[in-house]
């Protein structure tokens, strides 16, 4: 992500731990913030908190990342003052039971107009009915997620070390 981030002419700066970004933060005034929820000592939604907590820092966005699905972590982030809660959910085929087009218009919605989207996927439809619940998107529907949403440019990314 920060290879693809500072390719688009972002600054980016990586940080170890929570507690060392919400000690840098407040001289360094970024645009938007990338969090995970599960960080050491000090969580990203607690992260987001302290970091609502200073007016100065009122106009900066933040955005939590996280593996947790959980709708209690969405609505915690959301309560402490995320602007967008990313998820790895899939996108799962128009023909499987578990399609949600509620969600893909959500997700539509979410990257609308976003300046790239960066997104983990690695199998073409056939291949991905045997990874179906692996937490991958399959290339399709993330391809028509971005047509949907006219976000450009697209950056595919995974390794499968098979």
């Amino acid at each position: 992500m920060t290879r693809l981030l500072t390719g688009a002419s972002h600054e980016v700066l990586v940080r170890g731990s929570s507690v060392e970004t919400l000690r840098n933060i407040p001289d360094m005034r970024p645009d938007c913030v990338i969090t995970d929820v599960m960080m050491p000592v000090m969580d990203g939604i607690e992260l987001t908190r302290e970091l609502r907590c200073r007016p100065e820092l009122a106009l900066m966005k933040i955005k939590v990342l996280s593996a947790k699905t959980y709708d209690f972590d969405r609505r915690r982030a959301k309560k402490m003052g995320a602007d967008g809660y990313i998820t790895g959910n899939e996108l799962y085929l128009p023909t499987d039971a578990r399609h949600g087009s509620r969600y893909v218009e959500r997700l539509v919605d979410f990257v609308s107009g976003s300046d790239v989207l960066i997104t983990d996927t690695t199998y073409r439809d056939h291949e991905y009915l045997s990874k179906v619940d692996w937490g991958h998107y399959c290339v399709s529907q993330v391809a028509d997620l971005a047509a949907r949403a006219e976000v450009k440019p697209l950056h595919l990314f995974h390794h499968d070390p098979d």
